[in-house]
This record gives structure tokens, C-alpha cells and sequence, in this order.
């Protein structure tokens, strides 16, 4: 199963939170493509800032107030805009 990471007007958008016999993901047409996809997608997400300890107990404010935040969410948008 792949995780709901793609967004609406991405080509392979169909596959996002969707599942899949792997044999049949095996042979899809796309399997390399998403698999690139999805290691690249990774390595940008795996930068996301995480809160401090002292910010947990009110997350939303700490994700919308951050720097570090808005930052990410900007490198994120130009993965996609770079990868659409």
C-alpha cells in the first residue's frame, strides 16, 4: 500500500493511498517511476521539523507559527513542482 503522498493533479495520483498485490505492482507499467517517486518524496520528508518537547502540547500553534515549518512546506511544494 502506498501512503496518501501524492497530490490530485500528479500523473501517477491514482496510485496514492491505494493497494496493490505486489506481483501486480511487480509488473505495473509505473513501478519504477513510483518507486523513484517515492524515495525521492521520502528524502524531503524525512527533513520536516519536529516540535520541541515544550511545543507538543500545543502542536497546531507551533506548526503554524514555525519558521522552520513554512520553510519545509516550501521545499515540499517545489518537490512537487519539480516532479509533476
Amino acid at each position: 500500500m502506498f501512503p496518501a503522498f501524492i497530490p490530485e493533479h500528479h500523473r501517477l495520483y491514482r496510485y496514492s493511498d491505494a493497494s496493490l498485490h505486489q506481483a501486480c505492482y511487480q509488473r505495473c507499467a509505473d513501478h519504477d517511476e513510483l518507486e523513484d517517486l517515492l524515495e525521492r518524496y521520502w528524502k524531503v520528508y524525512d527533513q520536516r521539523p519536529m516540535p520541541p518537547p515544550e511545543a507538543a502540547k500545543n502542536f497546531d500553534a507551533w506548526y503554524n507559527n514555525s519558521k522552520e515549518v513554512k520553510i519545509w512546506q516550501q521545499q515540499l511544494a517545489a518537490f512537487w513542482e519539480r516532479n509533476s
